[in-house]
């Protein structure tokens, strides 16, 4: 679970992480990133209506905070919005997994 400190909340926010932050784009997932103005890892996920229906963005939803809590106490610093594109529901959990590993330490990196 990524507790309350850990999350994105506002639309605000999502926007300006979305628009202004450097990106990693996979077939399945775009990653945006921009420094945090607490230093603390956030995340935020946008699953669009054309992933599914709400059963189906609800269980990618949750796939995708799995797969983000690994990363909360890492040193990273940085505000994240996790967007899924259809391609997502093809992935099993492992290879989901490593997506998110690498496009975060990708967006670390520049980010320096």
């Amino acid at each position: 679970m990524i507790s309350r400190a850990h999350r994105l909340r506002d639309s605000q926010e999502f926007r300006a992480v979305s628009r202004t932050g450097i990106k990693y784009r996979t077939p399945s997932l775009v990653v945006s990133a921009r420094p945090s103005p607490n230093s603390l890892n956030r995340f935020g996920f946008v699953v669009p209506k054309r992933v599914g229906n709400a059963v189906t963005r609800n269980l990618v939803k949750r796939r995708l905070r799995s797969a983000c809590s690994e990363f909360v106490d890492t040193p990273f610093g940085l505000d994240f919005v996790l967007r899924a594109e259809k391609p997502i529901l093809d992935l099993n959990f492992q290879q989901l997994q490593d997506e998110v590993s690498k496009a975060f330490e990708t967006l670390q990196k520049r980010s320096k």
